[in-house]
């Protein structure tokens, strides 16, 4: 996945980099060339003053290299008629030079610059190594470059912040979307978000108004349907109990007994879509009241056992006692019915289930263990959407039990996981509860 705060530090580095190298450069030779243009106006002034000076005798001054490298200048004089010159360092040899103005001159040790100055009176000549001034030059041009060079990391300390503190803002956002209930109504704030991001974030603002009234029309239909389907399946039901009792054959019995079993599924399937749109309009869970889950799950084996007898399916609970946690007992106990409803359905006749409650680090656990054909890997989380039956195997029921228990555990923010048994056949349904030994951090509902 692409980083859009790594890329934009990247690219943005770069820039920098870039932009500071080009100025650097920029500002190396600007200075440079300046530095070059003040020592040749030095020269000047320096051959003007000796010149209107006039001076009868010039004194040899020696070059010594500890001299500072302004102090590095060779003097020449020549009077009218004069071929000898009189200079401040007579070893440095720098040939006269026969036109007004700057020349460079190659003697036997350096290179020179220089500035000769010519009257009817007297020739001027002031020289400078021309090593001497590049070392000026680069020295003046190095201090000017030395802040850029040391900017440009600090430029990248300052993007890295402020590009952080835009990805908060970011992170906040997300996290305040993350925390929205799907029934919320109420539009994500645009106030304190970037001004780009602004039409971004009334899009979907526009989007979940448009997907929640497509849900709760979805939930509306479903509700009325089933509504209006319970009556006439109870009156359809009773029915065949009249005929029943009228019933003159065992063949037209038999018929009616497998009309009534289909209105039965029918009447299940109509509970549980009742059910599922309640918890669906719900915008919050039931208010939590102290329960004891042991008892609430003997409750709902008891309630569940004369299925398990129809189909000669053992029911074993192992339960430790606990103490109670706040939790909606009556949304919990269909959530643990739906699980061992589905277990038992699932397990071959003459199977086992073991259901087993115990305390697990800081909290409560509830385990349901059956001897059926288990899930593939994949399909672990799919069996949890509305109507998905694994194929192949053919198992009484609505297709509903699980996608219930699902929405009862994301309402409750509790732990449900579904996985396959390692010592046999099976599947194995985990529900995790905070319990009163300390409450973890935002349990999730699925890995």
């Amino acid at each position: 996945m692409i980083s859009l705060r790594r890329t934009a530090f990247i690219w943005l580095s770069l820039l920098l980099l870039f932009s500071g190298i080009v100025t650097t450069v920029a500002s190396y030779i600007q200075v440079t060339r300046e530095s070059d243009e003040l020592l040749d106006n030095q020269l000047r002034q320096l051959a003007h003053y000796i010149g209107e000076a006039l001076p009868t005798d010039l004194q040899p001054v020696p070059y010594n290299p500890s001299f500072e490298a302004e102090e590095n200048f060779v003097v020449e004089l020549w009077m009218a008629g004069e071929t000898q010159a009189r200079s401040s360092n007579p070893t440095a040899a720098v040939p006269r030079q026969a036109q007004n103005g700057f020349n460079n001159v190659r003697t036997a040790n350096h290179a020179w610059r220089t500035f000769t100055d010519i009257d009817a009176r007297r020739t001027v000549q002031v020289s400078q190594r021309l090593d001497v001034r590049q070392e000026l030059s680069a020295d003046a041009a190095l201090r000017a470059a030395i802040p850029i060079a040391i900017l440009i990391p600090l430029s990248w300390l300052l993007l890295g912040l402020v590009i952080d503190r835009l990805s908060r803002r970011l992170d906040k956002l997300a996290a305040s979307v993350a925390e929205r209930q799907v029934t919320s109504r109420e539009p994500i704030a645009v106030e304190d978000v970037p001004r780009e991001l602004a039409p971004f974030i009334r899009a979907i603002n526009d989007l979940l108004f448009r997907l929640q009234a497509s849900m709760e029309r979805q939930r509306r239909f479903v509700s009325d349907a089933a509504h209006e389907l319970r009556t006439p399946l109870a009156a359809l039901k009773l029915q065949v109990s009249n005929v029943r009792s009228i019933a003159t054959t065992r063949a037209i019995k038999e018929r009616l007994d497998e009309v009534d079993q289909g209105v039965s599924r029918a009447s299940a399937l109509v509970q549980q879509l009742l059910k599922l749109a309640r918890y669906d309009a719900e915008a919050t869970p039931a208010p939590p009241e102290p329960t004891e889950v042991t008892l609430l799950v003997r409750e709902c084996i008891a309630a569940i056992a004369p299925l398990a007898r129809s189909r000669s399916t053992e029911l074993e609970l192992q339960a430790a006692e606990l103490p109670s946690v706040e939790t909606s007992p009556g949304e919990l106990k269909v959530l643990i019915s739906n699980l061992v409803d589905n277990a038992v359905r699932h397990s071959p006749e003459g199977g086992k289930v073991e259901v087993e409650v115990k305390a697990a680090e800081n909290d409560i656990v509830v385990t349901i263990q059956d001897e059926g054909p288990g899930i593939p890997g994949p399909l672990l989380e799919r069996v949890f959407e509305r109507f998905y039956r694994v194929a192949g195997q053919e198992v009484e029921g609505s297709g509903l039990g699980l996608a219930i228990a699902r929405s009862i555990a994301e309402r409750h923010r509790l732990y449900l996981t579904l996985h396959n048994r390692a010592d046999r056949t099976g599947l194995i349904a985990e529900l995790r509860l905070p319990g009163p030994f300390g409450q973890p951090e935002a349990p999730l509902t699925h890995p």
